[in-house]
């Protein structure tokens, strides 16, 4: 019964993606990061306008480096009210189930971005915004992220995602992979 429920609220908030798309690679788009950030943890990937599984009716576009900075600290606030949510549910679940009396471990949630790499998709929306898709891991091995998405199944913190609209400042779908 516990490990039911165990797998339950992963299951609940995790959510894994399972699948690889090739996209062209432009390494030249990597010339206007700032020199705070390093590039050799980021890849500008271009929107690939035949798949539409991550946004629709959108056009490509390209970031600013007010964006990356923008993106940087975007990811850190999302990953901060994430661990909240997370403790929140905790607390509400033991309140319902005090005979079980989960705990969660910090270094579950502690992580360090600068550990991570990432994919960058930007695109116009259909009302003129501007928006990037955010893919970060921190277990990959090889050169290949920097010209194709990684999806992967489970892996818990190691690998989330989320969309983050810059014209706003607003970021969404929030998305940790499950733990497996």
């Amino acid at each position: 019964m516990l490990k039911r429920i165990i797998i339950i609220l992963s299951t609940i908030a995790c959510l894994a993606s399972c699948w690889k798309t090739n996209m062209p690679n432009n390494e030249n788009r990597l010339s206007s990061i700032p020199s705070a950030l390093d590039t050799s943890t980021i890849a500008i990937l271009p929107y690939d306008t035949t798949d539409s599984w991550v946004f629709k009716d959108v056009k490509p576009t390209s970031l600013t480096n007010n964006d990356l900075e923008f993106i940087e600290t975007t990811l850190t606030v999302a990953w901060k009210e994430y661990v909240l949510a997370e403790e929140k549910k905790l607390e509400e679940f033991n309140a319902k189930h005090p005979e079980y009396r989960l705990k969660h471990h910090k270094e579950d949630f502690a992580i360090d971005l600068k550990k991570y790499k990432r994919q960058y998709i930007a695109i116009l929306d259909s009302n003129g915004e501007k928006e990037v898709w955010v893919n970060c891991f921190c277990a990959f091995t090889g050169e290949s992220w920097k010209k194709e998405i990684v999806f992967v199944d489970d892996g818990g913190a190691c690998y989330f995602n989320v969309k983050i609209n810059l014209t706003n400042g607003k970021y969404y779908d929030f998305m940790v992979n499950a733990v497996g």
